[in-house]
């Protein structure tokens, strides 16, 4: 047995067999008239055929995703999609382009744009027709505007000289405007009519103001600030009524000397006395002089080294047995300066005397030693030291 020949193609038409043909089997060849009784069979086993192919290939052809869709396949091989729908406010917002819209968001986004479109327009004026309506009925109105619009003056070719004119011819007296200056000065810059007391501008320039208080208890004067801004309060100078005595808000100079007062004396006043207490400057020792020990200090050099008392000594450094640092706060001037210093047991049972030599002698510290009368370092509970000149 022989199966017919198969092709994956489509045949146009179903042979039809007619009354004059032979039934005759065997493989179909209609251009030859073989096979007659096969031919039909073959033409819808071809179309069978390419249905297959095509139904395959369909189903082997990869989906693939776009904007909002998620996932892919083929028909034949698990396809899954999954669509990202955006909510309210990503539909309101509009500016995703990777969200689906469902029917229901765009609803919801058209009636919103409506609704903002219409606002709070009264309900027989919020659709289009109406609005057409209106106007229509107003058309009066909408001229009249129109025109009262026409008849105003041109932005675009009235210039300043033109409304400079204008305001020229009513200005002065009575006009009723207002300026921000008159020539060019503010309003502080001039005295008012209406203030009490008696006003007047002495020096032609505003510099000096005088008058009497509202009250009539003093009489005055002050000058003008230097930016110009207001008077200057502080450097007031008048006559007090209620106490009849001139007074002066600042220090009072005669021929370039500050006149004395109970409320400039002491420290920082400025004042240049001839004696102090009774003595002249030469009966004192000045500070900074080679008169005045430049650094002193006392400390206990044992165990932990503990500084009681000093002058111009910033620390005292322990370098080893019997071997000090005395650190200046402010350096010598020079490494001329002179040295005393004495060390002892002044807390120990008993006393053993000490002697001290230079280690090193700088302009920023001093090293002593300290030992005994053998000469072996050791440390003393009672050390002084101290430093005169190098200044």
């Amino acid at each position: 047995m022989t199966n017919l020949p198969e092709a994956a193609e489509w045949a146009a038409g179903i042979y039809q067999i007619e009354q004059t043909d032979p039934v005759l089997g065997g493989p179909p060849n209609l251009a030859a008239g073989a096979g007659i009784a096969n031919v039909q069979a073959e033409q819808l086993a071809k179309r069978t055929a390419w249905l297959k192919q095509e139904i395959a290939t369909l189903l082997a052809t990869q989906i693939s995703t776009w904007n909002g869709i998620t996932g892919g396949g083929t028909l034949d091989g698990g396809l899954t999609l999954t669509a990202d729908l955006a909510d309210w406010g990503e539909a309101q917002a509009g500016t995703s382009a990777s969200k689906v819209m469902s029917a229901l968001r765009v609803k919801q986004v058209v009636d919103a744009a409506i609704d903002a479109l219409v606002g709070a327009a009264p309900a027989q004026m919020d659709t289009l027709n109406e609005l057409a309506a209106a106007i229509t009925e107003n058309g009066d109105t909408s001229s009249a505007l129109t025109a009262l619009i026409a008849s105003k003056l041109d932005a675009a070719t009235y210039t300043p000289q033109d409304i400079l004119a204008k305001l020229l011819s009513v200005d002065g007296t009575g006009s009723g405007l207002d300026a921000d200056k008159l020539d060019g000065l503010q309003a502080t810059s001039f005295f008012r009519a209406d203030q009490s007391g008696a006003l007047t501008n002495l020096g032609g320039s505003k510099q000096i103001f005088q008058g009497w208080a509202g009250d009539g208890s003093r009489w005055y004067l002050t000058p003008r600030k230097s930016d110009d801004s207001n008077w200057d309060w502080d450097f007031e100078f008048g006559f007090s009524r209620q106490n009849d005595w001139w007074y002066c808000d600042t220090d009072f100079v005669i021929k370039g000397h500050k006149a004395w007062h109970a409320g400039n004396h002491g420290a920082g006043s400025g004042l240049n006395a001839d004696m102090l207490d009774g003595k002249h400057a030469s009966e004192f020792a000045l500070m900074g002089s080679n008169n005045l020990p430049s650094a002193w200090v006392n400390f206990n050099g044992q165990g932990t080294l503990q500084v009681r008392d000093a002058l111009n000594v910033s620390s005292v450094t322990d370098l080893g047995a019997g071997l000090f640092r005395i650190n200046f706060a402010t350096p010598m001037a020079n490494t001329d300066y002179g040295i005393w210093s004495f060390a002892g047991l002044a807390l120990a049972a008993g006393d053993e005397r000490g002697h001290c030599y230079i280690n090193a002698k700088t302009a920023n510290y001093l090293e002593i030693y300290t030992v005994n009368v053998h000469g072996t370092a050791g440390d003393w509970d009672d050390v002084s030291v101290l430093i005169m000149g190098g200044l």
